[in-house]
């Protein structure tokens, strides 16, 4: 509100301390050089304002302020240059986000909700507040009406993607309203957007050869439309390649993918992601030393980039250090990023607890890796897709058979 006539840009600072004697907000803590309202102030004001009249230009001012028309971001991405600002940005106003949001539903302005919803989702990803993230989305595409646009297409694309990450059967569901609206407005981007969806999906099902099918109308449509949304794509392929053992094709496309962004500016998101392709394929072929060195340098790059872009590092450098036989380095790994990412990435959690049962069985014996092993199989019982579902079996097995459970390993074999 202080942006906004007819306070004097001078008046702020004295207003503020004023209010701050007050207790009416908070003053600047070791986080964040912003004030704060209490939530109890924050709903009074906002009953003032529809008192006054006033919650439409409120709305009007907060569209003005959250969606900067001259950003040079696309909405709904990460910007590829000062991120750490971005970040801290967003989460200044974080508070303000859902206020805009909750208003704009109130007002009835579904335009608006859905593009706040848009503009704070990268960031609410990058902080591992998925939950929240996809309740907003489902929101504001319930609020838009049925019909095609690209707000409701692209709304839906990140809803079906975050289904995906979390191995959600609903994303199947938003994959076919995706094409129909894709379809309906031409989008070519969209449309290779959802297939290589598709291709994860169809893959993660057991359906490689459906899966490689798929991926490859992907990624033609989206180097068709010079789509940054290539970029998931290539990596997807990457992810099919490596657990099929076809590491020369995982390596061609990480090069396609550096041309790509050379030739047509994509983001090639968090600047590091050349490297951490790399890794990923080097621990595929069980090159320890050279994915823990990538490793090491993506995760010193993803320190300052959000709670799941760091916790994603220290997992992929603490599998490489577990390769390594370093296991106390490994086990400190695992236990610092499974800290760090959302609860509802339980393949996450299941690599997790399967690696720190060998730990365990490692260092301190069979036993001690018991009860690793049965949150492991707690979360096993959870997947839905049977590709996923199988490797993790298969991993939860090798980690019984290894901690001398051989009766629980032939039962999770057979399984």
């Amino acid at each position: 509100v202080c942006l906004f006539p007819p306070l004097p840009s001078k008046a702020i600072r004295t207003l503020l301390e004023r209010l701050t004697d007050s207790s009416l907000v908070l003053p600047p803590d070791a986080e964040s050089q912003r004030y704060r309202m209490l939530e109890t102030m924050r709903a009074y004001a906002r009953h003032r304002l529809w008192v006054a009249g006033e919650a439409d230009t409120a709305l009007q001012q907060l569209g003005t302020y959250l969606l900067k028309e001259d950003s040079p971001t696309e909405p709904g991405t990460r910007p590829t240059s000062d991120y750490q600002d971005w970040l801290q940005w967003h989460a200044d106003e974080l508070g303000n986000y859902r206020g805009a949001i909750r208003l704009a539903f109130e007002l009835g302005e579904p335009e608006l909700a859905g593009r706040f919803a848009l503009e704070i989702h990268p960031y609410l990803m990058s902080a591992g507040l998925i939950d929240e993230l996809e309740d907003q989305l489902e929101d504001a595409i319930a609020f838009l009406a049925d019909e095609p646009t690209p707000l409701r297409l692209k709304l839906l694309t990140l809803l079906a993607g975050s289904a995906r990450n979390a191995n959600d059967p609903d994303g199947k569901r938003l994959l076919e309203l995706i094409h129909t609206d894709a379809e309906a407005l031409e989008d070519e981007g969209a449309i290779g957007e959802a297939l290589a969806l598709e291709s994860d999906f169809a893959f993660r099902d057991g359906n490689t050869e459906a899966g490689l099918e798929l991926l490859s109308q992907a990624i033609a449509a989206l180097e068709s439309a010079r789509s940054p949304a290539l970029e998931n794509a290539v990596i997807v392929g990457i992810d099919m390649y490596n657990r099929l053992g076809l590491f020369d094709e995982a390596e061609s496309l990480v090069t396609r993918l550096d041309s790509e962004r050379a030739d047509h500016a994509l983001t090639y998101r968090d600047h590091y992601m050349s490297d951490a392709l790399h890794g990923t394929i080097a621990l595929y072929r069980g090159d320890y030393e050279q994915a823990t060195d990538l490793f090491e340098t993506c995760a010193e790059h993803a320190r300052g980039l959000g709670s799941v872009p760091y916790g994603a590092m220290l997992l992929q450098k603490g599998h490489a250090e577990f390769g390594r036989g370093n296991y106390s380095a490994a086990c400190r790994l695992l236990d610092e990023a499974i800290a760090l990412m959302p609860d509802r990435y339980t393949v996450t959690a299941i690599w997790f607890y399967t690696f720190r049962s060998l730990i365990e069985l490692a260092i301190n014996g069979p036993e001690a890796a018991v009860p690793h092993l049965r949150s492991a199989l707690d979360l096993v019982a959870r997947r839905d897709s049977n590709l996923e579902r199988e490797e993790a079996l298969t991993c939860v097995a090798e980690a019984a058979r290894a901690s001398g459970r051989l009766e629980e390993a032939a039962v999770l074999h057979a399984a």
